[in-house]
Protein backbone atom coordinates (compact mmCIF):
# COMPACT_ATOMS: atom_id res chain seq x y z
CA UNK A 1 0.00 0.00 0.00
CA UNK A 2 1.28 3.48 -0.88
CA UNK A 3 0.94 6.75 0.97
CA UNK A 4 -2.70 7.80 1.53
CA UNK A 5 -3.97 11.32 2.16
CA UNK A 6 -5.92 11.66 5.43
CA UNK A 7 -8.95 13.49 4.07
CA UNK A 8 -10.90 12.58 7.23
CA UNK A 9 -8.85 15.15 9.15
CA UNK A 10 -9.60 17.84 6.57
CA UNK A 11 -13.28 16.89 6.52
CA UNK A 12 -13.67 17.18 10.29
CA UNK A 13 -11.94 20.57 10.27
CA UNK A 14 -14.37 21.87 7.65
CA UNK A 15 -17.33 20.38 9.49
CA UNK A 16 -16.16 21.95 12.74
CA UNK A 17 -16.17 25.39 11.10
CA UNK A 18 -19.67 24.83 9.68
CA UNK A 19 -21.43 23.21 12.63
CA UNK A 20 -19.08 23.55 15.60
CA UNK A 21 -17.31 20.84 17.55
CA UNK A 22 -19.39 17.73 18.16
CA UNK A 23 -19.10 14.98 20.76
CA UNK A 24 -19.17 11.24 20.13
CA UNK A 25 -22.50 11.22 21.95
CA UNK A 26 -23.93 13.55 19.29
CA UNK A 27 -22.64 11.61 16.28
CA UNK A 28 -23.37 8.11 17.61
CA UNK A 29 -25.79 5.94 15.65
CA UNK A 30 -27.21 4.28 18.74
CA UNK A 31 -26.55 4.05 22.48
CA UNK A 32 -27.65 2.11 25.51
CA UNK A 33 -27.12 2.19 29.25
CA UNK A 34 -24.84 -0.54 30.58
CA UNK A 35 -25.42 0.53 34.19
CA UNK A 36 -27.53 3.36 35.64
CA UNK A 37 -26.22 6.21 37.74
CA UNK A 38 -25.55 5.53 41.41
CA UNK A 39 -25.89 7.76 44.46
CA UNK A 40 -23.47 7.05 47.29
CA UNK A 41 -22.27 8.85 50.40
CA UNK A 42 -18.51 9.18 50.95
CA UNK A 43 -16.52 10.04 54.09
CA UNK A 44 -14.36 13.17 54.30
CA UNK A 45 -10.61 12.98 53.84
CA UNK A 46 -8.45 12.67 56.96
CA UNK A 47 -6.04 15.57 57.47
CA UNK A 48 -4.69 17.96 60.09
CA UNK A 49 -6.36 21.27 60.88
CA UNK A 50 -4.78 24.08 58.90
CA UNK A 51 -3.26 21.88 56.21
CA UNK A 52 -5.61 23.03 53.45
CA UNK A 53 -4.43 26.60 54.06
CA UNK A 54 -0.97 25.49 52.87
CA UNK A 55 -2.18 24.74 49.33
CA UNK A 56 -0.38 27.13 46.96
CA UNK A 57 -1.23 25.56 43.60
CA UNK A 58 -3.03 22.68 41.92
CA UNK A 59 -2.09 19.88 39.56
CA UNK A 60 -3.05 20.28 35.87
CA UNK A 61 -6.82 20.13 35.24
CA UNK A 62 -7.55 20.70 38.94
CA UNK A 63 -10.00 23.21 40.36
CA UNK A 64 -10.51 24.38 43.94
CA UNK A 65 -14.24 23.75 43.74
CA UNK A 66 -13.73 20.12 42.77
CA UNK A 67 -10.96 19.32 45.24
CA UNK A 68 -12.80 20.81 48.22
CA UNK A 69 -15.91 18.87 47.24
CA UNK A 70 -13.85 15.67 47.10
CA UNK A 71 -12.16 16.36 50.43
CA UNK A 72 -15.41 17.16 52.25
CA UNK A 73 -17.16 13.97 51.09
CA UNK A 74 -20.92 13.63 51.36
CA UNK A 75 -23.65 12.42 49.01
CA UNK A 76 -22.77 12.25 45.32
CA UNK A 77 -24.41 10.98 42.13
CA UNK A 78 -22.06 8.95 39.93
CA UNK A 79 -22.86 8.98 36.22
CA UNK A 80 -24.26 6.02 34.33
CA UNK A 81 -22.05 3.79 32.18
CA UNK A 82 -23.22 4.22 28.58
CA UNK A 83 -22.14 2.54 25.33
CA UNK A 84 -22.23 4.51 22.07
CA UNK A 85 -22.04 2.92 18.61
CA UNK A 86 -20.29 4.81 15.80
CA UNK A 87 -20.69 3.31 12.34
CA UNK A 88 -18.17 3.72 9.53
CA UNK A 89 -15.38 5.21 11.65
CA UNK A 90 -11.61 5.27 11.16
CA UNK A 91 -8.72 5.27 13.62
CA UNK A 92 -5.52 6.87 12.34
CA UNK A 93 -2.55 6.99 14.72
CA UNK A 94 -4.40 7.90 17.90
CA UNK A 95 -7.26 9.86 16.30
CA UNK A 96 -10.74 8.47 15.64
CA UNK A 97 -12.78 10.01 12.80
CA UNK A 98 -16.43 9.66 11.85
CA UNK A 99 -17.61 12.03 9.14
CA UNK A 100 -16.88 15.48 10.50
CA UNK A 101 -16.26 14.24 14.04
CA UNK A 102 -12.87 13.70 15.67
CA UNK A 103 -12.10 11.88 18.93
CA UNK A 104 -8.55 12.29 20.21
CA UNK A 105 -6.89 9.41 22.03
CA UNK A 106 -3.33 10.70 21.96
CA UNK A 107 -1.31 13.88 22.15
CA UNK A 108 0.30 13.11 18.78
CA UNK A 109 -0.65 15.54 15.99
CA UNK A 110 -2.95 14.52 13.16
CA UNK A 111 -1.20 12.84 10.25
CA UNK A 112 -2.02 14.27 6.82
CA UNK A 113 -0.32 11.34 5.10
CA UNK A 114 -0.63 7.72 6.19
CA UNK A 115 1.89 5.14 5.07
CA UNK A 116 0.66 1.89 6.60
CA UNK A 117 -2.00 -0.69 5.71
CA UNK A 118 -5.54 -0.21 6.97
CA UNK A 119 -7.00 -2.98 9.10
CA UNK A 120 -10.72 -3.74 8.94
CA UNK A 121 -13.00 -4.58 11.86
CA UNK A 122 -16.66 -5.48 11.62
CA UNK A 123 -17.08 -4.57 15.29
CA UNK A 124 -14.74 -3.40 18.03
CA UNK A 125 -14.93 -1.66 21.40
CA UNK A 126 -12.50 1.07 22.44
CA UNK A 127 -10.43 -0.02 25.43
CA UNK A 128 -8.30 3.08 26.00
CA UNK A 129 -8.65 6.78 26.85
CA UNK A 130 -6.68 9.95 26.22
CA UNK A 131 -5.69 10.20 29.89
CA UNK A 132 -4.80 6.52 30.08
CA UNK A 133 -2.54 6.93 27.05
CA UNK A 134 -0.79 9.87 28.73
CA UNK A 135 -0.39 8.83 32.39
CA UNK A 136 0.28 5.42 33.94
CA UNK A 137 -1.93 6.17 36.95
CA UNK A 138 -4.90 6.89 34.71
CA UNK A 139 -4.19 3.74 32.73
CA UNK A 140 -4.33 1.73 35.95
CA UNK A 141 -7.52 3.29 37.30
CA UNK A 142 -9.41 4.14 34.08
CA UNK A 143 -8.22 1.98 31.18
CA UNK A 144 -7.85 -1.25 33.16
CA UNK A 145 -11.50 -1.36 34.34
CA UNK A 146 -12.61 0.03 30.96
CA UNK A 147 -10.99 -2.95 29.26
CA UNK A 148 -13.02 -5.31 31.45
CA UNK A 149 -16.30 -3.83 30.25
CA UNK A 150 -15.07 -3.40 26.67
CA UNK A 151 -14.38 -7.13 26.53
CA UNK A 152 -18.08 -7.77 27.17
CA UNK A 153 -19.30 -5.48 24.35
CA UNK A 154 -17.13 -6.34 21.33
CA UNK A 155 -13.50 -7.33 20.62
CA UNK A 156 -11.50 -4.60 22.40
CA UNK A 157 -8.92 -2.43 20.64
CA UNK A 158 -6.46 0.18 21.84
CA UNK A 159 -4.15 2.66 20.16
CA UNK A 160 -0.54 1.78 19.43
CA UNK A 161 1.95 3.45 21.79
CA UNK A 162 5.02 2.45 23.82
CA UNK A 163 3.81 0.54 26.90
CA UNK A 164 4.41 1.88 30.40
CA UNK A 165 7.15 0.02 32.26
CA UNK A 166 4.71 -1.98 34.40
CA UNK A 167 1.89 -2.25 31.85
CA UNK A 168 2.78 -5.68 30.37
CA UNK A 169 3.01 -7.19 33.84
CA UNK A 170 -0.35 -5.83 34.93
CA UNK A 171 -1.99 -6.88 31.65
CA UNK A 172 -0.91 -10.41 32.50
CA UNK A 173 -1.92 -10.20 36.17
CA UNK A 174 -5.37 -8.77 35.33
CA UNK A 175 -5.89 -10.99 32.27
CA UNK A 176 -6.51 -8.03 29.96
CA UNK A 177 -6.85 -8.63 26.24
CA UNK A 178 -7.07 -5.94 23.55
CA UNK A 179 -5.64 -5.47 20.07
CA UNK A 180 -3.28 -2.53 19.44
CA UNK A 181 -4.36 -0.64 16.32
CA UNK A 182 -2.77 2.24 14.43
CA UNK A 183 -4.78 2.51 11.19
CA UNK A 184 -8.16 0.85 10.89
CA UNK A 185 -11.67 1.10 9.52
CA UNK A 186 -14.56 -0.01 11.74
CA UNK A 187 -17.99 -0.93 10.47
CA UNK A 188 -19.01 -0.37 14.09
CA UNK A 189 -16.91 0.83 17.01
CA UNK A 190 -18.28 1.21 20.51
CA UNK A 191 -17.11 4.05 22.76
CA UNK A 192 -17.99 3.45 26.40
CA UNK A 193 -18.53 6.47 28.63
CA UNK A 194 -17.09 4.89 31.76
CA UNK A 195 -16.24 7.96 33.81
CA UNK A 196 -18.88 7.45 36.51
CA UNK A 197 -17.66 5.74 39.67
CA UNK A 198 -20.97 3.92 39.93
CA UNK A 199 -21.71 0.46 41.32
CA UNK A 200 -20.62 -1.18 38.07
CA UNK A 201 -17.20 0.45 38.34
CA UNK A 202 -17.12 -0.53 42.01
CA UNK A 203 -17.76 -4.17 41.08
CA UNK A 204 -14.91 -4.14 38.57
CA UNK A 205 -12.46 -2.57 41.02
CA UNK A 206 -13.50 -5.20 43.56
CA UNK A 207 -12.96 -8.00 41.05
CA UNK A 208 -9.44 -6.77 40.28
CA UNK A 209 -8.59 -6.58 43.98
CA UNK A 210 -10.04 -10.05 44.51
CA UNK A 211 -8.04 -11.42 41.58
CA UNK A 212 -4.76 -10.37 43.19
CA UNK A 213 -5.76 -11.68 46.64
CA UNK A 214 -6.57 -15.06 45.13
CA UNK A 215 -3.22 -15.23 43.32
CA UNK A 216 -0.75 -14.12 46.03
CA UNK A 217 -0.29 -14.46 49.80
CA UNK A 218 -0.71 -11.37 51.96
CA UNK A 219 2.34 -9.22 52.53
CA UNK A 220 3.98 -9.30 55.96
CA UNK A 221 3.92 -5.50 55.95
CA UNK A 222 0.91 -3.74 57.49
CA UNK A 223 2.33 -0.29 56.70
CA UNK A 224 4.13 0.60 53.48
CA UNK A 225 5.72 3.68 51.93
CA UNK A 226 5.73 3.62 48.12
CA UNK A 227 8.62 5.75 46.90
CA UNK A 228 8.09 7.84 43.80
CA UNK A 229 10.50 7.07 40.96
CA UNK A 230 11.93 9.37 38.31
CA UNK A 231 9.73 8.27 35.38
CA UNK A 232 7.29 11.18 35.60
CA UNK A 233 7.40 14.70 36.95
CA UNK A 234 9.74 14.85 39.93
CA UNK A 235 8.32 15.89 43.31
CA UNK A 236 11.28 15.40 45.63
CA UNK A 237 11.00 15.38 49.42
CA UNK A 238 14.08 17.37 50.39
CA UNK A 239 14.34 15.69 53.82
CA UNK A 240 13.48 12.23 52.45
CA UNK A 241 16.19 10.39 54.41
CA UNK A 242 14.88 11.70 57.74
CA UNK A 243 11.27 10.96 56.76
CA UNK A 244 12.09 7.38 55.73
CA UNK A 245 14.08 6.79 58.92
CA UNK A 246 11.10 8.00 60.98
CA UNK A 247 8.67 5.81 59.05
CA UNK A 248 10.85 2.73 59.47
CA UNK A 249 10.87 3.35 63.24
CA UNK A 250 7.07 3.38 63.00
CA UNK A 251 7.10 -0.05 61.34
CA UNK A 252 6.79 1.01 57.69
CA UNK A 253 8.39 -0.98 54.89
CA UNK A 254 9.96 1.23 52.22
CA UNK A 255 9.11 -0.08 48.75
CA UNK A 256 10.38 1.37 45.47
CA UNK A 257 8.04 0.24 42.65
CA UNK A 258 10.41 1.46 39.92
CA UNK A 259 12.88 -1.27 40.94
CA UNK A 260 10.34 -4.10 41.08
CA UNK A 261 8.17 -6.08 38.68
CA UNK A 262 4.39 -5.76 39.18
CA UNK A 263 4.08 -9.18 40.82
CA UNK A 264 6.86 -8.21 43.26
CA UNK A 265 5.07 -4.95 44.09
CA UNK A 266 1.86 -6.87 44.75
CA UNK A 267 3.65 -9.23 47.11
CA UNK A 268 5.13 -6.30 49.06
CA UNK A 269 1.88 -4.36 49.46
CA UNK A 270 -1.00 -6.87 49.34
CA UNK A 271 -3.15 -6.55 52.45
CA UNK A 272 -1.35 -3.53 53.95
CA UNK A 273 -3.57 -1.45 56.23
CA UNK A 274 -1.85 1.87 55.49
CA UNK A 275 0.07 2.92 52.39
CA UNK A 276 1.62 6.36 51.95
CA UNK A 277 3.77 8.19 49.46
CA UNK A 278 4.17 11.38 47.47
CA UNK A 279 0.98 12.02 45.48
CA UNK A 280 1.44 10.45 42.07
CA UNK A 281 0.95 7.46 39.83
CA UNK A 282 3.11 5.10 41.91
CA UNK A 283 0.34 5.13 44.54
CA UNK A 284 -2.02 3.43 42.11
CA UNK A 285 -0.07 0.22 42.80
CA UNK A 286 -1.65 0.37 46.26
CA UNK A 287 -5.29 0.76 45.28
CA UNK A 288 -5.68 -2.81 44.04
CA UNK A 289 -3.56 -4.28 46.86
CA UNK A 290 -4.38 -2.37 50.04
CA UNK A 291 -6.54 -4.15 52.64
CA UNK A 292 -10.32 -3.74 52.59
CA UNK A 293 -11.07 -0.59 54.57
CA UNK A 294 -7.40 0.41 54.46
CA UNK A 295 -6.04 3.94 54.20
CA UNK A 296 -4.11 5.71 51.43
CA UNK A 297 -2.11 8.69 52.72
CA UNK A 298 -0.89 11.14 50.08
CA UNK A 299 2.06 13.44 50.80
CA UNK A 300 1.19 16.58 48.87
CA UNK A 301 3.58 19.16 47.37
CA UNK A 302 1.95 22.50 48.32
CA UNK A 303 2.42 23.89 44.81
CA UNK A 304 0.87 20.85 43.11
CA UNK A 305 -2.03 19.65 45.23
CA UNK A 306 -4.10 16.81 43.78
CA UNK A 307 -6.95 14.94 45.45
CA UNK A 308 -8.02 12.91 42.40
CA UNK A 309 -7.16 9.58 44.06
CA UNK A 310 -9.98 10.15 46.55
CA UNK A 311 -12.42 9.52 43.68
CA UNK A 312 -11.10 5.97 43.52
CA UNK A 313 -10.62 5.34 47.25
CA UNK A 314 -14.27 6.36 47.69
CA UNK A 315 -15.32 3.91 44.99
CA UNK A 316 -13.34 1.11 46.65
CA UNK A 317 -14.51 1.92 50.21
CA UNK A 318 -11.00 2.89 51.30
CA UNK A 319 -9.97 5.82 53.49
CA UNK A 320 -8.17 8.79 51.97
CA UNK A 321 -5.76 10.92 53.98
CA UNK A 322 -3.59 13.86 52.94
CA UNK A 323 -0.62 15.73 54.33
CA UNK A 324 0.63 19.09 53.03
CA UNK A 325 4.37 19.57 52.87
CA UNK A 326 6.27 22.84 53.15
CA UNK A 327 7.73 24.63 50.15
CA UNK A 328 11.46 24.12 49.63
CA UNK A 329 13.79 24.79 46.71
CA UNK A 330 12.85 22.46 43.82
CA UNK A 331 10.69 20.33 46.06
CA UNK A 332 9.09 20.25 49.50
CA UNK A 333 9.81 19.10 53.03
CA UNK A 334 7.80 17.03 55.50
CA UNK A 335 7.35 18.20 59.09
CA UNK A 336 7.95 14.89 60.85
CA UNK A 337 6.26 15.96 64.08
CA UNK A 338 3.09 16.90 62.19
CA UNK A 339 3.25 13.67 60.19
CA UNK A 340 3.35 11.74 63.47
CA UNK A 341 0.20 13.59 64.58
CA UNK A 342 -1.56 12.68 61.35
CA UNK A 343 -0.61 9.01 61.72
CA UNK A 344 -2.13 9.09 65.22
CA UNK A 345 -5.27 10.71 63.85
CA UNK A 346 -5.60 8.07 61.12
CA UNK A 347 -5.38 5.33 63.74
CA UNK A 348 -7.98 7.11 65.87
CA UNK A 349 -10.40 7.61 62.97
CA UNK A 350 -10.05 4.19 61.37
CA UNK A 351 -9.32 2.07 64.43
CA UNK A 352 -6.28 0.59 62.65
Amino acid sequence: MGVVFNHYFVKQKIQQVLTGRQSYQQVSDRSWILHPETRRTHPPAIYLEGDLDKIKGLAPFGSYEIIFSQIQGGSQVHDATIAYCLRNARLIQGHLYKGGYHHSLAEAPHKLWVNEPEQHFLQASLACTWVGNKWFGDWMLCDVPLTLVAQTVAPPVRTVRPPYRDEPGYRQLFQLHSTPVSHAHFDEIFIIDDRGQNDYMRERHASLRSLLRSAYPLSPHSKVMLKRGSDGETRPIKNAAAVEAFLMRQGFAIVEPAKLAPEEIVQQVLGAQLVLGVEGSQLTHALYTIADGGTLLTLQPPRRFNSVLKIFTDCMDLNFALFLGDIADNGFTIDIERLAKLLDKIESVTGR
